[in-house]
């Protein structure tokens, strides 16, 4: 059996089973692009290495595709088309040194006042209002942007102020109970003229009226933190990112008995407070705070 044909099969099997298995799939495939052709019976640990050390590969990412490729031999070993997993001595472990980015709040202030310069080519699929509206969503609820951007009308409720968060991370859904100040916000994004608010439409919408990808969002953010001039001052290696704003977000994904009280009841948290500093001193920015300067 040829190794693309082997991984062919082994993808298909995995969805098969319920996984995605997108991620892994990549790294196979990208395995595949160098030794396709070859029998998977020829495949030695040499061949492994050489796709494991290419350039600028993290030890991170060098031990997430030492395990799919392991798993992937292992499964075939277990039937019978291979004798051996031919795979290299695994690497040793490493500690984990990336620490994200906390924005002060001046940061913030300059990130939200530089969106309508970011955005003000009628070229940009994504609106300034959009950008706005999504950069304070995930500041004020902590949701993980791929969360966000595949977001429907119909997944949000504002009179009752929570968002369905549907078949994400593990294949579970959950339920995210949303501030008043984050709800206001949201009202005046769903009021804007130019947006198509029927239930089966995206929640944050492109010019277009489609569904903003994530890789559009990234580079927004990217050209949007150049202009406001915030970067790492400190000794790490990456600059703040999209992703760094749900460090500051401090509130319950469900309301637990204790917290009802503070919440306001089941219908979720009544303000948002955003963490900035140390755990041991933390102090607590609002949402409506941030808007406002």
């Amino acid at each position: 059996m040829k190794l693309a044909a082997a991984v062919e099969i082994y993808v298909l099997h995995q969805r098969a089973m319920g996984q995605k298995f997108q991620g892994p799939a990549v790294a196979l495939r990208a395995f595949c692009r160098r030794y396709g052709k070859m029998w998977l019976q020829a495949i030695t640990s040499t061949e492994v290495k050489q796709f494991l050390d290419v350039p600028r590969t993290g030890p991170a990412a060098w031990r997430r595709k030492y395990g799919v490729l392991r798993n992937f031999f292992e499964y075939w070993r277990c039937r019978g088309k291979l004798k051996t997993v031919p795979m290299p001595l695994a690497a040793p472990k490493y500690t984990q040194t990336f620490v994200p980015y906390i924005y002060s709040r001046r940061e913030l202030r300059l990130l939200l006042d530089a969106v309508p310069r970011c955005q003000r080519h009628a070229s940009c699929r994504t609106s300034a209002t959009t950008l706005r509206t999504l950069l304070l969503f995930l500041y004020g609820t902590g949701m993980r942007v791929g969360e966000a951007l595949r977001l429907r009308l119909a997944d949000v409720d504002l009179d009752y102020g929570v968002i369905t968060i549907r078949g994400t991370k593990f294949y579970k859904s959950r339920l995210v109970p949303l501030g008043s100040d984050v709800v206001g916000v949201l009202r005046k994004y769903l009021a804007t003229p130019e947006r198509w608010n029927q239930h089966y439409q995206p929640f944050f919408q492109s010019r277009q009226h489609k569904r903003l990808g994530p890789s559009t969002v990234d580079a927004n953010f990217r050209r949007l933190r150049i202009l406001a001039g915030v970067r790492r001052s400190d000794a790490g290696s990456r600059q703040p990112r999209l992703h760094d704003l749900r460090q500051h977000a401090d509130f319950p994904i469900m309301p637990t008995p204790c917290r009802r009280q503070r919440c306001g009841g089941p219908r979720g948290v009544s303000s948002i407070g955003i963490i900035k500093g140390s755990p041991g001193s933390p102090t607590v920015y609002r949402l409506d705070d941030i808007v406002r300067g």
